[in-house]
Order: C-alpha cells, then structure tokens, then sequence
C-alpha cells in the first residue's frame, strides 16, 4: 500500500513462488506508469496488479497532496509546515474492498507506507477483525509519521494479536501470533 515505483513489489513479486500474488496499491498518476513499466521490466505482468487508487477509510475521491518532485512523500493528509507543490484527485477505496480473496491464500503480507495516513487505512481493518474480519499473517507498517496519528496504531495493532518483531529505520514489522 503506498507501492511507488515498485521498490518492494517487484523484489516481491520475483522472490514469490508460482501460485503468488502481488496487489500494488499506488494512487499517483505519474508513480502508476513507472510501476507499471518496471512491473513490465521484470516480467511480473502475471503476478503483481496496479490498483490505481489510494486506500482510506472509505470509497469516494481526495486530494493526493504532492511534495515538490519526490511522489514518494504525497500523502492524503496535508502536513503543516511542509510545502505542498500541488496535488491530484484520486480515487478511495477502503482496504476491505480487496481482502476477501486473502482469506483463501496460505500467507498474507501488507506493507504500508502512506506518509502519515496508515491509521486511516488500518484502523478500519483491525475495527472488522473484532468480528471475525480478515487480517494478514504479517504486516510492515511504516511508523515515522506516528506523531501524525489521531490514536496510537502500534498498540491497537498489538492490541489485535500481533507481536512487533523489528523497528528500523521508520517501519516496524508485526507477525500475527499463532
């Protein structure tokens, strides 16, 4: 979720085995065609799919604001203080619009890195799994922008059988208990 221009999808979609399946999220136009392209580069076609859309709490449309040249920081949330170079409208889905098919897989990972909004997408889940909702075997929540949160996320994902097992460099890894 936040899939840029590949740097964890398409390392991923090559290192998994036959039968795997890569869902990229990535709602900016231009970082949709350059992941796109290095999809096509490493002849992933098969096996990772664009969704061009940005993931939120709920279906709509928002404003992906833009942080001079680096598409890797736009963000749904605009952050004071820092510039914004303009932006795009682009389309919201809710993370449960695509989790039913990944109740049927052996092993589910999801990386987030969404420049802030990761309660926005995340809280909704962990809310359905309360009541029997899906969630992954394992998660790569990026949490520098945990200062930006409403709530702390790292303990409602603790919260809901998870166990932290790294934090470097602004992401922490949880693997769901067993």
């Amino acid at each position: 979720i936040g899939a840029n221009c590949g740097v964890y999808s398409v390392p991923l979609g090559l290192a998994s085995g036959d039968g795997s399946r890569v869902i990229a999220f990535e709602p900016n136009p231009t970082m949709i065609g350059r992941l796109g392209h290095n999809i096509a580069l490493n002849n992933l076609t098969h096996k990772v799919r664009i969704e061009g859309c940005a993931l939120s709490d709920r279906e709509g449309e928002a404003i992906l604001n833009f942080r001079g040249h680096n598409y890797g920081q736009a963000s749904l949330i605009p952050v004071p203080g820092r510039m914004n170079s303009g932006g795009a409208l682009v389309p919201t889905r809710p993370l449960s619009a695509f989790t039913h098919a990944a109740r049927h897989h052996d092993f589910t990972v999801l990386k987030i890195d969404v420049e802030g909004a990761e309660e926005v997408v995340l809280n909704p889940m962990l809310d359905q799994a309360k009541v029997g909702g899906w969630l992954p075997d394992a998660m790569l929540v990026e949490v520098r922008h945990a200062d930006q949160w409403d709530s702390d996320l790292c303990a409602r994902i603790l919260n809901s059988g998870f166990r932290q097992t790294m934090r470097a460099e602004g992401n922490a890894l949880y693997i769901k208990k067993r």
